[in-house]
């Protein structure tokens, strides 16, 4: 069976490895503004930088590529899934194993010769805890998705831990933010798909309470959360103008979304919410970034 390098990219899940690299590379660049800068910009952040997205998006592609090897079987029983390589028959289970696999230590092997040790940690842990527990609890338990959070959300750390050499209390609080998003963004999914998902043997939120209730509030007070740690005063001791009302405009029309799917819980208001969530995150480190950039915080050229 020949594979043609579209189906690699299908295995890697593409939009989602471009949105994981996309968070650790403004987290990175969020930690160089951290930093102390003197007046003469640099370029030394280019190749740390660019190793890291490189390295990043091996291990994300070889995690979605094993998470399919495992979901194969349930894949095949839900439209939106089935025409993926593996349960339309284009490659084999093996080769995706193995592909997956390999992508996943060649990430680590890069972040440690290029980037770090603490970022391949970070990078294997990311791995490690998305394919060994993350995947296996969604046909267990509803409160898999609340686990599937924190490989979710490790990528910021990879990115600022890239440019800092350390975990430090702002970059914590941008892993709240992006721990606390996934909830509301997954749960309007969640409500899109229940029946898909329900058929197919997962269990989610919406399968345990069918009224939706649970989630409708649970959605909410994350909404709500996610406004707060936003604001967070790590985050705000590093930040100006710029970004908190952009923070608050951002998350005030995040949760007023929300708060309306939430009542409503129609398919029209769920995507309306997936929308809406989907806009917010990379709003909110582009706002972060161009904080930084004013305040003269983050000279990238």
């Amino acid at each position: 069976m020949t594979l043609e390098p579209a189906t690699y990219l299908a295995l890697s899940k593409p939009r989602i490895t471009a949105m994981v690299v996309l968070v650790a590379a403004l987290s990175f660049l969020f930690g160089l503004s951290v930093a102390p800068t003197d007046s003469s910009p640099s370029a030394d952040w280019v190749w740390p930088l660019s190793w890291l997205c490189a390295g990043t998006a091996l291990l994300s592609a070889g995690a979605s590529a094993v998470n399919m090897w495992m979901e194969r079987d349930l894949d095949s029983r839900m439209e939106r899934t089935r025409v993926r390589p593996l349960p339309a028959g284009r490659v084999a289970p093996a080769t995706v194993m193995v592909f997956g696999l390999a992508a996943a230590a060649a990430g680590t092997v890069l972040l440690v010769r290029t980037v770090g040790a603490l970022t391949a940690l970070l990078g294997a842990a990311t791995f490690l805890v998305y394919v060994a527990v993350y995947t296996p609890l969604k046909t267990r338990t509803e409160w898999a998705t609340h686990v599937g959070t924190v490989p979710g959300a490790l990528p910021v750390l990879m990115g600022y831990s890239a440019a800092r050499g350390a975990v430090e209390a702002p970059g914590l609080v941008l892993f709240g933010i992006l721990l606390i998003w996934q909830l509301p963004h997954f749960f309007a999914i969640n409500w899109l798909y229940r029946d898909e998902y329900r058929r197919a043997g997962f269990r989610m939120l919406a399968s345990a309470d069918p009224s939706g209730r649970r989630l409708a509030i649970e959605s909410v007070v994350f909404a709500a959360a996610l406004l707060l740690v936003s604001l967070a005063p790590p985050l705000r001791a590093q930040t100006g103008i710029t970004y908190e009302l952009a923070a608050l405009v951002l998350g005030g029309a995040f949760l007023a979304v929300v708060v309306r799917f939430a009542r409503a819980r129609s398919l029209a208001t769920a995507r309306h919410a997936v929308l809406a969530s989907v806009v917010y995150l990379p709003a909110i480190f582009a706002a972060l970034i161009v904080d930084r950039l004013l305040a003269g915080r983050l000279p990238l050229w």
